[in-house]
């Protein structure tokens, strides 16, 4: 393998030991009321960083625009309401029926139309997250580039990015080390990369060079593919 120190990780109340086994290492991180994790762990992100709080609620902005839609809705029909009292008896057609009756139906389209247009945002996001679609403000390039400049790491390869919910981010990658690399050191500098992304959970293999996966699973470190989630 690549000589790698065997990992303990605590988080989350719960043990995870992870011997190398065939030059692989694994590291987990957990959000723990923005307290970093102990061992081979470092911090990921503390409450209401990064992705966001529940200020950034997807349910929360659905249910308010829902709400200000009803209000607004409310607004012309009694706008329409007062129209058609008010003129009724002009602008009449053929048939004597005051063409101010036609408010009535033409607010209704015109808020089914504001319905449309204000439910688009929200809906695209929720299929986007229930497809695992990675962050709209994230750049694999970027993540991967951020975690291959961290010292002892020569390659990041199988890179996974991809949002839970609108405030809750997990990250998982490979991670090439140099033979004598120090693991806990590798892990706490990973976490910390992805915590500036906004993650609150991550998990990293940590590989010796020629192992297995960097030499037949995953390719060479430099050429390997990254996998993002649309």
């Amino acid at each position: 393998g690549g000589g790698l120190a065997p990992v303990r990780a605590v988080a989350d109340g719960h043990d995870h030991s992870h011997a190398p086994a065939a030059g692989h290492g694994h590291g987990h991180g957990h959000a723990e009321e923005g307290e970093g994790g102990e061992a081979g762990h470092g911090p990921c992100c503390g409450e209401g960083e990064g992705a966001g709080g529940a200020g950034s609620s997807l349910a929360l902005r659905a249910a308010m625009v829902h709400v200000i839609g009803d209000i607004v809705q409310s607004v012309g029909v009694c706008v329409a309401a007062a129209l058609i009292w008010a003129f009724s008896d002009r602008w009449l057609d053929a048939s004597g029926v005051s063409y101010w009756y036609r408010v009535d139906p033409v607010c209704t389209y015109l808020f089914s139309l504001l319905v449309l247009y204000s439910s688009y945002g929200t809906m695209s996001e929720a299929v986007h997250l229930l497809m695992a679609g990675v962050p709209s403000d994230i750049n694999i390039s970027e993540v991967r580039s951020r975690l291959k400049a961290i010292p002892c790491v020569v390659g990041a390869h199988d890179v996974h990015v991809w949002a839970l919910s609108a405030s809750k981010r997990n990250m998982w990658a490979h991670l090439t080390v140099s033979a004598g690399a120090d693991s806990a050191s590798v892990l706490h500098a990973a976490q910390r990369a992805a915590a500036d992304f906004g993650c609150d959970h991550t998990c990293f293999q940590l590989e010796g060079e020629g192992t297995v996966c960097a030499a037949l699973h995953c390719g060479p470190p430099d050429v390997a593919h990254d996998h993002s989630h649309a």
